[in-house]
């Protein structure tokens, strides 16, 4: 396949996207293949580099707005009769509410993974205050077994805080994780169809 080839038929994968979007794709993908060109590989060679065309749309179209491939799914999706439209309207009774129960359990138990981990950042907030604290309160503890005592809790407190940290790091990492995998989730119906 030569480059015009290969640009026209990813032209035609990426129809979901915006004209704009498609030609700066388009450009970015010949001027990787005349690069190339230019280190001498033959265009059939340089085009046969890169990765099948299906794989390259679908990376691309992960990535648009999710807005994007509805709009261009129902500009491309076949018309629905007027049976179909009666019976999504005399149903609508019953799939509305459950639909929008769905995605407000699911908004609701995704906020909630946001709150544990700002949970864990307070309590490791906490713990790094503490820590001074429990040091300045030794001071005015008098002596002996108090003195010990704020002096241990707040290098407890202190090396608390520096362990909980990387969890509070990992806990938002790994939501941060859950909600891009969702994401894809969603789209990856739409994404099928318009790589399909």
């Amino acid at each position: 396949m030569n480059k015009q080839a290969f640009l026209e038929g990813l032209a035609g994968y990426l129809n979901a996207l915006d004209p704009e979007e498609i030609k700066k794709t388009c450009a970015y993908y010949a001027e990787m293949i005349d690069d190339r060109v230019e280190e001498g590989m033959d265009e059939e060679q340089a085009v046969a580099s890169l990765e099948p065309l299906p794989v390259i749309a679908k990376e691309i179209l992960s990535q648009a707005p999710l807005g994007n491939l509805i709009r261009a799914r129902a500009r491309t999706g076949r018309r629905l009769s007027g049976g179909s439209i009666a019976l999504i309207a005399i149903g609508s009774p019953i799939w509305l509410p459950v639909a929008l129960a769905v995605l407000a359990v699911g908004l609701t138990l995704y906020l909630v993974f946001w709150v544990l981990v700002l949970c864990l950042f307070v309590l490791d907030a906490t713990l790094a205050l503490s820590g001074p604290l429990m040091f300045i309160r030794a001071f005015g503890a008098g002596g002996g077994a108090n003195l010990v005592f704020c002096i241990g809790m707040g290098l407890s407190a202190l090396a608390l805080a520096v362990l909980a940290f990387p969890c509070a790091m990992g806990a938002a990492k790994g939501t941060l994780w859950l909600g891009k995998w969702l994401l894809r989730k969603i789209k990856a119906p739409f994404i099928r169809k318009e790589v399909a």
